[in-house]
């Protein structure tokens, strides 16, 4: 048996390592999201939400993320809000945005509240529920529900 060269070769598995719950909270859908803080996990929760926001015709979502790690960096979040700005400003007419983790700077998520309304996502980022259930509640009618 004749080999023609001895070439290694090598797999990145990218694993998505997080838990995304939902709670349907009658005005609004209530993410929670947890584990590693990567690219591909905030790329892949996003895309989960928006199927599920598409899925149930949810337009108005709660995001509690709290991913474990060092904060993403503006050029990562700048091209993660630019891939799913359009998707979200279809789908979804109010998002309200918690980054639980208190060593992630606050900058940088106001800077993806920013990239995000350019592109026309109506999102707020918050630091706590109690002000973010405010905000996503305002200017729903007594009749209105989470698919309005």
């Amino acid at each position: 048996m004749r080999v023609a060269d001895n070439r290694i070769f090598t797999w990145q598995v990218m694993v998505m390592t997080y838990k995304l719950a939902v709670q349907d909270k009658g005005h609004y859908y209530h993410f929670v999201v947890t584990g590693e803080n990567t690219i591909e996990n905030v790329s892949s929760y996003l895309g989960e939400i928006h199927k599920i926001c598409i899925r149930d015709g949810c337009s108005r979502v709660l995001i509690e993320e709290n991913f474990e790690g060092p904060g993403l960096g503006t050029m990562p979040i700048y091209d993660i809000i630019t891939d799913i700005g359009l998707q979200a400003r279809m789908t979804v007419r109010k998002i309200a945005f918690i980054n639980a983790n208190p060593d992630h700077d606050i900058r940088e998520m106001k800077f993806a509240e920013t990239v995000a309304v350019n592109r026309g996502v109506n999102i707020k980022v918050f630091s706590n529920v109690a002000e973010a259930e405010e905000w996503i509640l305002s200017g729903i009618g007594d009749t209105q529900q989470a698919k309005d």
